[in-house]
């Protein structure tokens, strides 16, 4: 199995932490300075982005995909810098009905998109994932534990379905450089099954 980078291991956990404080924080990100929230007009969002940012594809072209006479999809566009080269992806809005309806932005923008590791760790935790609830939704219990070790310190991400199984992410850093590796971070991805909360 590849080794796991601890960029994305540290994303995770950045995750989690914006998950927590979900219900202290205000709903809004903010691009450069600018403040945008769901719910928002979108001439306000517009107008927002207006002096940092802009839209890929342009604000104007709209494109209203309906599928099978289902409601149309959001209006989405990649919301990148205007300074540059090298141009900035800083994350996407998405409008329906004249409103901002979605809002994305990187958790860590020395995330890389393209690595062999941040992948492969994307594609075992999706996998994980899909096979404890399938094509569908579920609620799950997250928790972040550090814990102090013998020889080291560690962080641990749990995602806990409610039928037992579960993932657990763990990032940790030893007090001396491990003999065999001759590294000191570590990381570790592990399915679990629990009796049922």
């Amino acid at each position: 199995m590849k080794r796991l980078s601890l960029s994305v291991c540290l994303v995770a956990l950045m995750l989690l932490k914006v998950c927590l404080a979900a219900d202290k924080s205000p709903t809004t990100f903010t691009f450069d300075g600018k403040s945008l929230f769901v719910g928002m007009s979108k001439t306000e969002a517009l107008s927002a982005l207006g002096n940092c940012c802009k839209l890929s594809p342009p604000a104007e072209s709209e494109v209203n995909d309906k599928r099978g006479g289902e409601q149309p999809l959001p209006d989405s566009h990649f919301v990148i810098s205007k300074t540059g080269p090298p141009y900035l992806m800083l994350g996407t809005v998405s409008f329906a009905a004249g409103h901002v309806v979605r809002i994305t932005r990187p958790l860590d923008n020395s995330f890389d998109t393209s690595s062999d590791d941040e992948v492969a760790l994307a594609r075992a935790l999706t996998r994980s994932i899909s096979s404890a609830i399938g094509d569908s939704q579920s609620n799950v219990l997250v928790s972040l534990q550090h814990q102090r070790l013998v020889n080291g310190e560690s962080d641990i991400l749990t995602l806990n379905f409610q039928d037992g199984r579960g993932v657990e992410l763990r990032v940790g850093t030893l007090d001396k450089a491990d003999n065999s590796t001759n590294r000191r971070d570590f990381a570790t991805l592990d399915e679990i099954l629990e009796e049922p909360r």
